[in-house]
């Protein structure tokens, strides 16, 4: 279907004014002649950060519950985020699933960085339960416990929807 493209999961933490925050980041880059590369990041929180008790709520809960990430533990300033997502020479189609993803990706980063958005939603009639299938991956960060979700595996399953 498309020879050149990556895909781009993350999950989010809540931050001040019911903002959110990149928290983990994969990325697969899938090249037609090259193969495939995949990185994934877990940020520090943003410098600027300030939590309302309401978004320190939030956060417990999508920890405890929803991903498994501590929102002040990471490995990469936050910085470096606008730098990973730069695109790969000769990659310019970005896939996220779902609309929500799609916004945020063109909300806060420039087209020159992220490229053409392609919501996999939208080309997609099947709808991807991402949590489910026999897609086996987990990142370094969700291996203590495979229900959490996690950013590496739905791009596994994007691909394997892709590809199949």
């Amino acid at each position: 279907m498309f020879e050149n493209f990556r895909i781009i999961d993350f999950q989010l933490c809540q931050s001040t004014h019911n903002g959110y925050f990149i928290k983990e980041l994969s990325i697969l880059n899938y090249c037609k002649n090259d193969g495939m590369s995949v990185s994934v990041n877990l940020f520090e929180p943003p410098e600027d950060m300030i939590l309302t008790q309401r978004d320190q709520y939030q956060n417990n809960y999508l920890e405890r519950h929803i991903h498994g990430l501590n929102v002040y533990k990471g490995l990469t300033p936050y910085n470096k985020l606008g730098d990973l997502l730069k695109l790969k020479q000769g990659i310019y189609l970005t896939i996220a699933k779902g609309r929500e993803k799609r916004n945020y990706l063109k909300k806060h980063f420039e087209n020159s960085v992220v490229g053409a958005i392609l919501n996999w939603d939208d080309e997609n009639s099947r709808s991807l339960n991402m949590d489910r299938g026999n897609i086996n991956i987990h990142c370094r960060f969700h291996n203590s416990n495979k229900n959490f979700s996690c950013a590496l595996k739905h791009c596994f399953v994007i691909l394997n929807s892709i590809t199949s």
